[in-house]
């Protein structure tokens, strides 16, 4: 399947299983995860678990789940991917430009950003933007979304910048596009992943 389309609902609660068509990431609450890489946990306190879903162009989103609290549907662009176990690790950033720039200039930025990842974060697995076209329900409202994908927790914590430089390199970047007020980062786990 082309994927035209990429679903976030947002859970207050991980489903016992997941809903049909539905893959769904529990929120890891702890902080820990975020905290190593330079972070202050700001996920919504009633957040529980993500629910994703891709269609193809003209196809209608799945049925929000039991217990979502927001919905969110986009248009995908995949910058690179690889193989991972199933015991993989996410960072999910909820992106929100600059009050001085417009959307295209935005996107542009955050396309941009693509190349700087691909050297100075060695330890993405897989890295998606995902540009927002609608939501529904009470929530932050942001214009897309990064997924970063990592194999295991050990490459987050030590592969997530190449070098001391990286981080300065990646901060200036993303200086230009973003703003950190209201731009925050909640990390999810694989379905193979124990506690």
């Amino acid at each position: 399947m082309t994927v035209g389309r990429r679903h976030l609902y947002v859970l207050d609660r991980v489903p016992a299983g997941p809903p049909p068509g539905l893959a769904v990431e529990p929120i890891a609450r702890s902080g820990r995860l975020l905290a190593v890489r330079g972070s202050t946990d700001r996920t919504p306190p009633t957040w529980r678990a993500f629910a994703w879903a891709d269609t193809s162009d003209g196809a209608p989103a799945p049925p929000a789940p039991p217990g979502t609290l927001v919905s969110y549907h986009t248009v995908p662009h995949l910058a690179w991917d690889a193989d991972l176990p199933d015991a993989w690790v996410k960072q999910v950033s909820f992106v929100t430009r600059r009050a001085d720039l417009g959307a295209d200039d935005n996107r542009r930025h955050h396309r941009g950003h693509v190349a700087v990842a691909r050297v100075h974060h060695p330890g993405i697995a897989r890295y998606q933007q995902d540009d927002l076209v609608s939501m529904e329900g009470e929530g932050p409202e942001p214009d897309g979304f990064s997924e970063l994908w990592f194999a295991t927790e050990d490459d987050l914590r030590h592969r997530f910048y190449a070098s001391d430089a990286s981080r300065a390199v990646v901060r200036a970047d993303t200086t230009a596009y973003i703003d950190f007020e209201r731009t925050f980062s909640v990390m999810v786990h694989g379905p193979g992943w124990r506690p």
